[in-house]
């Protein structure tokens, strides 16, 4: 008996743990904060500790500097982090950069993607972070990325990406590689891709339409 009423009262457990779970982590977030604002520092301060011996005080460093205000003054720093020794440091600057959409940042993050020594879940962050600045310039690394792939998981993030950030200019060009896939799933999120770039550019006047999309204008209905 004492057993069977053990086993009945459980279901009442997960709740009361969610909700405690909940007060700690908002405990634990007003505890960070004031930490960073007591100990620190202004960007050039977090800056200092990027190079730190210890990964923890780079990691708070990093989070420090992707939550000022003023980006400009973190951007450089985050920057430099990208070239961390540790992986954990180089994703959390990534990520940022990301959040923060910081289009100056494009440039060396499509690097990024094509260094042997960049491992497929950085660079699966990369891409993801590529896809939130959403810069045009982007487009044909992205596409080319999403060719190169060994991992499905890159892959996948590279045509997320290029849907984001994609230009009319490579819908041909991704359509081709989509018809030359037997998978399914890359034939899917290509067609989600060109999709987000066509309606992108549809609201862009004096646009010339590209020959997939006239050909799909002209094409007779199904």
């Amino acid at each position: 008996m004492i057993l069977l009423a053990a086993i009945i009262a459980l279901p009442a457990v997960p709740g009361l743990m969610v909700e405690q779970a909940e007060a700690q982590s908002y405990a634990h977030r007003v505890r960070d904060r004031y930490n960073r604002i007591s100990r620190g520092a202004n960007a050039a301060e977090w800056a200092k500790r990027l190079s730190d011996e210890d990964v923890a005080i780079r990691l708070e460093a990093v989070e420090s500097l992707g939550q000022v205000d003023d980006m400009e003054e973190s951007l450089g720093p985050l920057l430099d982090a990208l070239a961390d020794s540790d992986q954990r440091v180089r994703v959390k600057a990534v990520n940022y950069l990301g959040v923060r959409r910081q289009h100056a940042a494009v440039p060396v993050l499509m690097q990024k993607l094509f260094l042997s020594e960049v491992e497929a879940d950085e660079r699966t962050q990369v891409l993801i972070a590529l896809g939130r600045i959403a810069d045009p310039r982007a487009s044909k690394q992205l596409l080319n990325c999403a060719k190169a792939a060994t991992s499905d998981t890159v892959r996948s993030a590279a045509l997320y990406a290029l849907g984001e950030s994609g230009t009319p200019q490579v819908t041909e060009a991704l359509n081709r590689f989509s018809e030359t896939s037997s998978d399914q799933q890359v034939k899917q999120l290509a067609a989600d891709a060109i999709q987000k770039i066509e309606a992108r550019a549809a609201v862009v006047p004096n646009r010339q339409p590209t020959l997939l999309e006239l050909e799909r204008r002209m094409a007779p209905p199904r």
